[in-house]
């Protein structure tokens, strides 16, 4: 650019006046060696004073400029070749990836939570609104408490009904009778509010039943003949239940209505009939031969013509308490006077058989004495309860 500059302000002028001059002469025909000899000396005066002007002017980053810059700019080596250096390998990039394991925790369990919050609506409308029933369902209600049926203030599970409901139609089918499946569980429902009802009744009158009292039943003589393994056979194959269970479902139950019904005798005049009944059992365990003849007398039912015979009987044909009573009962065995929700019984086994299906058959007969039945008292109380059904059956 400084070169520029001093050929535009100084050499440039000074070759236009050298020329300007040149060409006036030329103009006016200059001849001869006069002319030739000033065009010589006006040419070399002026290769003077360029080179001069060079020498003298020294300008900061002319020499520089002046340097010839090379054609083809020199480019970086990217690959460099040594034979003395062993070959690269090739480098897979890596991601800077890291694992955040409390984040990832964090998502599992929110995931399963909502899982199960989707499991609980979808099987809960399942159960109310679609009366689902399945294997899914019995699983699920097992750890989750579903309330069948408001009773009261207090509640039935659906766990507790539909066990109750496998183990009458198992009840049932061994027995040939045939009930439909809304039947079951309709009969299934009221025992449920029954047993709840006698258990609320109980506790407003402070009766409870305690392991010794269950222990005292079953010592019992007329119920010790069949081994603890022999009843919890029998049980399995009733009801689907072992004998745990069938104490809690049953024999419980059992004995908090009859501790209801000794209150409620207190009042009705029952308890002279069982007292009566006490009597001729006594008089039974002195003389055994006697009882066609106080069955004569004294049943207050069809059986009072046929001297108390009950006939060939197989289980479901009597009240679970007589049945439980025959079962534990050798052949010509007389029991105690036994409380149904009909009366007071006291029950001779006169022959059991076992057919080719295993099924049980009993030859018996009774006497029987009716009572103020505790069981018009229960309706009642059932009748006042405020009873609500939450599932679909």
């Amino acid at each position: 650019m400084v070169i520029n500059e001093i050929k535009n302000k100084v050499i440039e002028p000074i070759v236009y006046n050298v020329n300007s001059g040149r060409d006036n002469k030329d103009n006016e025909a200059v001849s001869g060696e006069e002319g030739a000899a000033k065009q010589a000396i006006n040419e070399e005066e002026l290769a003077h004073f360029r080179q001069a002007v060079l020498q003298e002017i020294q300008v900061p980053g002319l020499q520089e400029e002046q340097k010839d810059k090379p054609l083809i700019k020199k480019t970086k080596k990217f690959f460099k070749k040594d034979a003395r250096s062993p070959k690269k390998k090739f480098h897979v990039p890596s991601f800077n990836f890291k694992l955040d394991f409390k984040k990832l925790a964090y998502i599992l369990i929110k995931a399963t939570a909502l899982s199960f919050i989707f499991l609980f609506i979808l099987t809960t409308i399942g159960i109310y609104l679609a009366g689902w029933q399945s294997g899914w369902v019995q699983t699920v209600v097992r750890f989750i408490p579903y309330p069948a049926a408001y009773i009261d203030g207090d509640f039935v599970t659906i766990n507790d009904f539909l066990n109750d409901t496998s183990a009458l139609e198992s009840y049932l089918q061994r027995n040939n009778l045939n009930f439909t499946p809304t039947e079951v569980r309709d009969l299934a429902m009221e025992k449920l509010i029954e047993k709840e009802v006698i258990k609320q009744l109980a506790s407003q009158s402070k009766i409870t039943v305690t392991d010794q009292e269950i222990e005292t039943l079953l010592a019992e003589p007329n119920l010790s003949p069949l081994s603890p393994e022999d009843l919890d056979q029998l049980v399995e194959g009733l009801y689907g239940w072992n004998f745990t269970t069938y104490i809690d479902k049953v024999i419980k139950p059992l004995i908090l209505a009859k501790r209801l019904e000794d209150d409620f005798n207190q009042t009705s005049g029952n308890l002279d009939i069982k007292q009566a009944m006490e009597v001729y059992y006594n008089q039974l365990i002195a003389q055994p031969e006697d009882f066609e003849k106080i069955a004569l007398e004294v049943n207050e039912d069809k059986t009072q013509a046929l001297a108390g015979d009950l006939g060939w009987l197989k289980l479901g044909d009597l009240s679970l308490e007589l049945e439980f009573v025959l079962l534990n009962l050798d052949n010509s065995q007389i029991s105690k006077v036994i409380e149904t929700d009909f009366g007071y019984h006291i029950i001779k086994l006169t022959e059991r058989l076992t057919d080719d299906n295993g099924q049980l058959y009993f030859h018996a007969g009774h006497i029987f004495r009716k009572k103020s039945p505790f069981k018009d008292f229960l309706n009642e109380q059932i009748k006042k309860a405020k009873v609500v059904t939450l599932m679909r059956m």
